[in-house]
């Protein structure tokens, strides 16, 4: 899962991935991530067993060393795997008005996080769990600058704002939104979701059928 997750994304970056200890020890993480870039990865554990409430904004602060703070960021979850160009996503965001922007596809499922845009396309609205557009989070954030991925995600931690992922990604999106920093949403074809390996299994098996036909 982990190694189609990387290769969809299609982005020549320094990896850096943060993983569970327990995951980490289980599944030898360490020898399997190192050969996922020609280049040096990074791999940041974090003890979930120790601290239960590290969600995403913690994880995001347990890079900070890693991370050149004047440079993009993009963060994204290896859960999913995306029908999109990972290309026409950063050339759409390349431009010195926008300060990040999310990934999204077509959804109303109240188990999705959404954002709303304004009639110039920016986002204005950011909420979890409930279906406030049919712009649905698939799981990639970019931000243009790291300093501002770490500041917001130290100040929702700093606010106790777990809600109901623990500190996830969209609340730092959402204080971004409150300072007046402007978020594109760009929408991809699907999102396939995958929860566990026969996930994999089913997408694989789809696919394999359907290039038969």
């Amino acid at each position: 899962m982990i190694q189609a997750c990387i290769k969809n994304l299609n982005i020549n970056a320094q990896l850096i991935f943060v993983v569970s200890k327990k995951c980490f020890d289980r599944y030898q993480l360490k020898y399997l991530l190192e050969t996922l870039s020609e280049d040096v990865v990074k791999i940041v554990v974090a003890d979930t067993d120790a601290n239960p409430n590290i969600g995403q904004c913690c994880q995001i602060l347990l890079c900070k060393d890693y991370l050149d703070l004047e440079k993009p960021v993009l963060v994204a979850q290896c859960t999913q795997l995306l029908e999109w160009d990972s290309n026409t996503f950063l050339y759409s965001l390349a431009n010195p008005a926008v300060d990040g922007g999310v990934l999204t596809f077509l959804n109303s499922h109240p188990r999705y996080s959404y954002v709303n845009m304004n009639e110039n396309g920016w986002i204005v609205e950011a909420d979890m769990k409930k279906p406030i557009s049919t712009n649905a989070l698939a799981g990639v954030f970019y931000w243009k600058r790291g300093f501002d991925l770490i500041k917001y995600s130290a100040l929702v931690v700093a606010k106790g704002k777990d809600s109901l992922e623990k500190y996830a990604s969209i609340l730092a999106i959402d204080e971004c939104i409150r300072d007046g920093l402007r978020f594109k949403s760009i929408k991809c074809r699907r999102m396939w979701e995958w929860s566990n390996p026969n996930d994999l299994d089913y997408y694989l098996m789809v696919h394999t059928d359907s290039n038969k036909l």
